[in-house]
Parts: C-alpha cells; sequence; structure tokens
C-alpha cells in the first residue's frame, strides 16, 4: 500500500510541474509504453483477477468453471507446442508417427486378430467393462507432469470454452505467433485470452479426459480452428498422438500481481509486475524528440556526447515519429516508377543510377573489385551523392559504420510501438555517456523499400552507413534494428538498390 501511495504522489507532483509530462513504462525486455500524464487518472499496483499461477503453472481465468493452462503440456511458452501422448499415456511420445501402436499401448493387448483392453472399457466388444469413461489421475498426462491441481479437461470443459468465447486468428511472423485466440464473451472477463499456436499452420489435435461412451476405442479431441462449427470435440482413436492443454478448478492460485494504469478517457492498461522495470516521469518539452541541444541549417540536432551530433529526424521527414523517404545508396531522391526504362521497377537494379545495363554486377561508381565493373577505390559516399548533404545541406551527412558503432556501444536503446501516442514504432536511442544521459533521438522503424515494395513499417527500422560493404561492392553497410531485437546491428549490409532511411550527422 505504501508504493501505491508514492507512485500516486509523484503522480500528482509532475502533473503540477511540467506543462506535458510524460509517464513511460520501461519492460523488461527493453521496450517502453509513453502516456501523457493529463491522460493518466490513476496509477496502483494491484493483484490480477485473470492471470496467475498453480502450481508453478500459469493459468488464464476466462470466467469459465475452470481456469486454463496458458501452454501445453511439455512447453513454457504460449507460442510453442509442448509434447504429444497417447491418451491415458503420461509419458511423451518422441516418436513421429501419427499413432502409438497398440502393442505398446499400455491399456491393450493383442491375441492374434483381437484386441482387448485391459482399463478404460465399455461395452463388450473391446473386453470386460470397467465403467470408466474419465481418466484417472494417475493416468492423466497434466496430472502427473504438473501436479495434483491440474488435469485434462473433459470434452463438458471444451464445449464450454468453445460457447462461451469468441475466437480469431493471430499471426506476426516477427514474433513467430501464429494461432487461435479465444476471448471470453463474459462481461467481467473481456480481457483475458487463451492463446492456441498452429501446427505447421494447420489445426492441431488436443486431447480430452473423457472416453467415448459407446466405442472403447475412441476418446475425445479436440481441434484448435478459428471456425467454432470445426472446434467441437469429436472421436478419434485413442492411440493418436495429440498435445494436453491442463485445466484447474483448484482455490489453491497465486494471482499475478500487476500493475494498472487507468486513463479519464476509460481505457485501462494492466501489465504484469513481473514484465516492467520502471516507471518514471519526464518533461515532454524536453525529451519528445531529444534534449534540443541546437540548429544547423534549420535542422535540428541533440549532442550525445560522441564524435559527431545526430539529427532529430530523418531526412524527408516533417517530425521525429515521421518514417522520412527511402532512399537506394548512393542516391539523393526517392525512386519513382520511370515508365520510360524498360522493365521499369523503383529500387532495383532497372533504376539504380550506378548500374550499368540494368546490372548490379556492373557498377560505374564505388566499386573496388574488376568482376563488379572499372575499380575506382571509393568505400565512402561522396557528398554529391549522399543525401543528407544534398537535401539538407553540405554540414550533414550519412554516418559512418564507425558512428554508427559508436551510437551502438555508447547508447541504450529502447523498443516502442507508439512513441509518444504518434503510432509510430521505432527505437528510443537513450546516451550512456556522463553528462548526456537525458539526451535522446527516436529512430522511427521505417522497413525497406524493393521492387516498389514497401515493407516492415513499424517492425523493422534500417538506416544507411556512408560505408560501402568492401568485400562485396554490390552492398553497404547499414544499421538495423527489429520489434524482436531492439539492440541495432551496426555492421549489417545491404544491396545497394534497395530504399532504406536515412539520419543525419554532423560534425563537431
Amino acid at each position: 500500500m505504501k508504493k501505491i501511495l508514492l507512485i500516486s504522489w509523484v503522480l500528482m507532483i509532475v502533473t503540477t510541474a511540467f506543462s506535458e509530462p510524460i509517464m513511460r513504462v520501461e519492460f523488461t525486455d527493453g521496450t517502453f509504453k509513453d502516456f501523457e500524464g493529463k491522460s493518466v487518472k490513476d496509477l496502483t499496483f494491484d493483484v490480477s483477477d485473470c492471470y496467475g499461477t498453480i502450481q508453478g503453472k500459469s493459468y488464464v481465468d476466462l470466467g469459465l468453471s475452470v481456469k486454463w493452462a496458458t501452454c501445453d503440456v511439455g512447453s513454457e511458452s504460449e507460442l510453442v507446442h509442448g509434447d504429444k501422448f497417447a491418451w491415458g499415456m503420461t509419458e511423451p511420445t518422441l516418436t513421429e508417427d501419427f499413432f502409438v501402436d497398440f502393442t505398446e499401448y499400455p491399456f491393450s493387448s493383442i491375441s492374434g486378430d483381437d484386441l482387448t483392453f485391459n482399463k478404460y472399457c465399455v461395452g463388450t466388444n473391446f473386453g470386460e467393462p470397467d465403467g470408466l469413461t474419465v481418466l484417472l489421475p494417475e493416468d492423466d498426462a497434466a496430472t502427473v507432469n504438473w501436479g495434483s491441481e491440474w488435469r485434462m479437461p473433459t470434452a463438458e470443459e471444451v464445449e464450454e470454452l468453445i460457447a462461451k468465447c469468441s475466437l480469431n486468428e493471430e499471426y506476426d511472423f516477427l514474433t513467430g505467433k501464429d494461432g487461435v485466440v479465444f476471448s471470453s464473451n463474459i462481461s467481467e472477463y473481456e480481457k483475458p485470452s487463451l492463446f492456441f499456436p498452429y501446427d505447421y499452420s494447420a489445426e492441431p489435435i488436443y486431447f480430452t479426459s473423457s472416453l467415448s461412451e459407446n466405442n472403447s476405442m475412441l476418446s475425445y479431441v479436440y481441434f484448435v480452428n478459428k471456425d467454432v462449427s470445426q472446434m467441437a470435440p469429436t472421436l478419434q482413436n485413442r492411440n493418436l498422438l495429440s498435445y494436453v492443454r491442463a485445466v484447474s478448478s483448484s482455490d489453491n492460485f497465486k494471482p499475478d500481481s500487476v500493475v494498472v494504469i487507468k486513463l479519464i478517457s476509460g481505457d485501462v492498461f494492466t501489465y504484469f509486475t513481473d514484465d516492467v522495470e520502471n516507471v518514471f516521469f519526464f518533461d515532454n518539452d524536453s525529451v519528445s524528440s531529444g534534449v534540443l541541444s541546437g540548429r544547423i541549417d534549420e535542422f535540428e540536432y541533440v549532442d550525445l556526447g560522441l564524435s559527431v551530433l545526430w539529427a532529430t529526424k530523418n531526412v524527408g521527414a516533417a517530425s521525429s515519429t515521421d518514417y522520412g523517404g527511402l532512399y537506394a545508396w548512393g542516391e539523393t531522391e526517392v525512386e519513382v516508377k520511370d515508365p520510360s526504362v524498360l522493365y521499369a521497377t523503383a529500387y532495383s537494379p532497372y533504376q539504380y543510377k550506378f548500374c550499368v545495363e540494368n546490372r548490379l554486377d556492373s557498377l560505374s561508381k564505388y566499386c573496388n573489385n574488376p568482376v563488379n565493373g572499372e575499380v575506382d577505390g571509393l568505400v565512402t559516399l561522396e557528398q554529391v551523392d549522399d543525401a543528407a548533404a544534398v537535401n539538407w545541406s553540405q554540414k550533414w551527412r550519412i554516418p559512418t559504420t564507425d558512428e554508427m558503432k559508436e551510437l551502438v556501444e555508447n547508447c541504450e536503446f529502447l523498443w516502442t510501438s507508439d512513441y509518444l501516442g504518434s503510432g509510430c514504432g521505432g527505437v528510443l536511442v537513450r546516451s550512456n555517456v556522463p553528462g548526456y544521459t537525458d539526451n535522446c533521438i527516436f529512430l522511427p522503424a521505417g522497413g525497406m523499400n524493393q521492387y516498389e515494395m514497401w515493407d516492415g513499417k513499424n517492425r523493422t527500422g534500417y538506416y544507411w552507413s556512408s560505408s560501402l560493404l568492401e568485400t562485396d561492392c554490390r552492398q553497404a553497410q547499414m544499421l538495423s534494428f527489429s520489434i524482436t531485437k531492439a539492440t541495432p546491428i551496426y555492421e549489417a549490409n545491404m544491396l545497394r538498390t534497395i530504399g532504406l532511411s536515412v539520419r543525419p550527422v554532423a560534425d563537431k
């Protein structure tokens, strides 16, 4: 309680101290989220009503009769499938086959052509009936592998999940998230969701704990599919190898602690405390595009304590959250399709100004290999070919690879998908140099353009250096980062014909 009161007090003070304060939530994965201070109604630490752990395994409460595990048995991530089991077997099966042979199945025996079951038997076709139609704890893969408070769901509990949730496909090639999301339709449980990954872009099969009431050979499974009509539990051979998603009805659960941010608009943002590194406030006027150090020919720069001054925006950009133009390496104009050129395609060898006869392996300038053209020994862009110098002024230029290395090694990089509420994703670059730690710049993730296809906006950032890749003059060096890897690679390389962002620097 003392921590909650302290945060609320700080929020009140900051709101009155600055004209436009920003509240920043930094996460343990290196990302962050900014909120306008005036939009924040309340900030508290609480416990989650919907997420927590049971016997050390995470669950989600969708308002149903049972809590559902957030990942498969045999997995620690919702994005990765767990182990496969035959129905009633508690040891995972590593075979790539689809079935366990009944000669190896623990509850069956074969005599000649006759198959009988010595446990979980109904009717008389497969042996002596024992009346068991639901897995006992000792034969339940969830219970044996996760603990007594977990078990496999019954067919009825799967039907409940389907009936009381909405289903949607979710796909993100950068994170590898590809599957189906279950969102509760129960009013007080609208926020939590449950994710099932696809199995190589196909519908995975999961076991229930329920046996057929009429046929000992069959048990109930469910196929995870966005089409609700195809998800209802269906009967399959019990020796089929399938995944297991556990459920629990235990009262012995531990809710996750959360940071709850309530906005004046009524929107609520909830983050797990374990995922939050820090919450702090700063003055928007001083840090929105970095602590402004000055201007050169009307263009703003920030002094990060490095050997050069870094501009606050990209070439062709109206602001720090604008992608700006994309430029092929050594070109000073944004490419557009030229109908006068045979096979015209922007950002391709057909229109690149240094390609001879539309061939990337035949270059007219910046060539250090006779295989690729006449050798001129140029490994750094000349001013006439520098998009920063030509479009801004001769006091500005594209940074070298060494200057990008200096930036990476002396700054902290934080990813955000919505910088200052602009909707623009990218990295905030904050100086670690003593005396300059309040200074920062924002690099939007502008993606790339190749063959007139602009891809990766808000997910990946690519910035040209002025340095040729000396081992292959068809390429130049660049700085790259992404939503999954915020810390850039400063010695990455890319074909010169591809359009990338340009962030200028100026000499001190």
